[in-house]
């Protein structure tokens, strides 16, 4: 998804140009930022069902402690969700 991001990004940066030069409209800047941060929402939707689903998981076989190991693998940092008692 991050392809998409990136290309929405890119696609606005044109659009801004353009309305500079005189050849897109501010509507045609509105539209790439609207398609920007759906692209943005869309890969943040799939990361939470991600990482939802695979709390689940861990937590269903009965190993949520192994949940840890792959939070702390991961690019992105989140708290602790699963700690020994």
């Amino acid at each position: 998804m991050q392809s998409n991001v990136d290309l929405a990004a890119e696609v606005l940066r044109l659009r801004r140009l353009g309305l500079q030069e005189g050849v897109n409209t501010t509507v045609d800047v509105v539209q790439a930022q609207t398609q920007s941060l759906k692209a943005r929402t869309e890969q943040a939707q799939a990361a939470n069902d991600y990482v939802q689903s695979l709390a689940a998981l861990m937590q269903s076989c009965g190993t949520p402690l192994a949940f840890n190991a792959y939070l702390n693998a991961a690019d992105i940092r989140l708290p602790t969700l699963y700690t020994e008692q």
